[in-house]
């Protein structure tokens, strides 16, 4: 796919924004595409998102993963009582470490590059990674609305607008 953009690129003339509804799910997007990148900023349906392609090795730079409940972490906690052959290859948990079921952490919303959040005064980086830190608003997990967007001169500009929800505490307030 980023073989064929390249190659369509060399046809439209880059570089380009416009704001169409690239995935038909009924929301805009600002699209905009240079030779070497290629930005889809989704602000509605209750998430904001940022997705850059075409790299010069023509992968996605923004992919992440949702840390997620999977089925098989129940298997980790559970003590294995012995008692005989396992009745398949289903009922057969191999641990490579111990402990691994406490490095588990799982994430409250779903992640996708360029998120806002307002963090408490006690958040650091390790509770940031263990997904235990005070998160102070919604911007996380609620929807933005697209303004527009143009291109200025040599500069894109993507306008966002969003009514948010801040706990007292992310003012300073008891």
């Amino acid at each position: 796919m980023y073989e064929a953009e390249r190659l369509a690129d060399g046809i439209l003339g880059l570089p380009t924004i416009e704001v169409v509804d690239h995935d038909a799910d009924g929301a805009p997007e600002a699209l905009i595409d240079t030779p070497h990148l290629s930005l889809v900023i989704k602000a509605v349906v209750r998430r904001q998102r940022l997705r850059a392609g075409r790299s010069a090795h023509g992968h996605c730079l923004t992919d992440v993963l949702t840390r997620r409940r999977e089925i098989y972490h129940e298997k980790l906690s559970q003590t294995r009582v012995e008692t005989g052959q396992p009745k398949s290859i289903h009922d057969i948990v191999r641990v490579k470490e111990e402990g691994l079921a406490d490095m588990l952490f799982y994430d409250w919303y779903t992640r996708y590059s360029a998120l806002d959040h307002f963090l408490a005064p006690w958040s650091d980086a390790a509770s940031f990674a263990t997904a235990r830190y005070g998160e102070l608003s919604d911007f996380v997990n609620q929807p933005f609305t697209l303004l527009g967007a143009k291109k200025k001169g040599k500069t894109f500009v993507v306008e966002l607008e969003r009514l948010a929800a801040c706990t007292r505490a992310a003012f300073g307030i008891p």
